[in-house]
């Protein structure tokens, strides 16, 4: 990995990267601040999801197009636990796509947004994922075929083993076991997909997110204690941090209090 990080900015016409059974097992991929004239290249690390924990892609310039693939791939992604997208010139179009997929998401635990263009439409994207969200036809057949894949690649990881995982469950290629996608629930007649229930760490800070997507945060905060508590925001959630946004500071403070000091401005 350190010889890619020297290596690909010399080579801008790179297209592909194969990694055929290279027994590639390293915790950590650092590619910070190798921009190539394709940025979408960068995706196909979460794609092969490779046996990387860490992925580090600061300052690639990826913008929305790079952002995009990576949202496809982050959606089917079974390995990364920590993402970091500092400095990319996503914008609101890009960061909203990255937020949508990762409701399909089960293994992400922190992702870094910091430095960005994300604005108020990336930010209501992200409340729909950590909250539940309401169905339409074109999310339901989203839904179902990410879980159709992780149970067919949970049949290929098990195949052989004695160990099984339990129902409702994904057997992790590193013998983690995490629970599958949740199921569709029904508030009011209307029916919805559970949020993200796995990420912990969301940064947000310095991007152009604004008071009035901060006030559906707050929606949902002061939501009352007799509606469903699948639609409150993830109990997951340990720290989102919206520093240095266009947020004023009574509407911070306010966010930072309904969250319990988990909302940081």
């Amino acid at each position: 990995m350190k010889c890619l990080r020297y290596l690909l900015p010399l080579h801008i016409t790179v297209k592909e990267l194969f990694f055929h059974n290279a027994g590639m097992s390293h915790d950590t991929v650092d590619l910070d601040y190798n921009p190539l004239s394709d940025p979408t290249i960068f995706a196909k690390i979460l794609a092969l999801n490779m046996p990387a924990r860490i992925v580090s892609l600061r300052g690639n310039g990826l913008g929305d197009a790079g952002a995009s693939a990576v949202a496809e791939a982050i959606a089917s992604n079974t390995w990364t636990l920590s993402l970091n997208l500092f400095d990319n010139q996503i914008g609101d179009r890009g960061g909203a796509e990255i937020f949508n997929k990762l409701r399909y998401n089960i293994m992400l635990k922190s992702l870094s947004l910091s430095k960005n263009k994300c604005g108020d439409e990336s930010f209501v994207a992200l409340l729909d994922t950590l909250t539940g969200f309401e169905m339409n036809e074109q999310i339901k057949a989203e839904f179902l075929e990410h879980k159709s894949q992780l149970t067919d690649l949970n049949k290929y990881i098990t195949s052989g083993r004695k160990s099984k995982a339990k129902a409702g469950a994904f057997i992790h290629p590193n013998n983690e076991e995490v629970p599958l996608l949740e199921s569709i629930f029904t508030v009011d007649e209307v029916e919805f997909i559970k949020g993200n229930s796995f990420l912990e760490i969301i940064n947000l800070s310095n991007n152009m997110i604004t008071n009035k997507a901060a006030r559906s945060a707050m929606a949902i905060l002061d939501m009352k204690p007799d509606r469903s508590p699948e639609l409150r925001l993830s109990a997951a959630l340990r720290e989102m941090n919206l520093s240095r946004n266009a947020i004023n500071e009574e509407l911070g403070a306010r966010l930072s209090m309904a969250s319990r000091e988990r909302i940081i401005i």
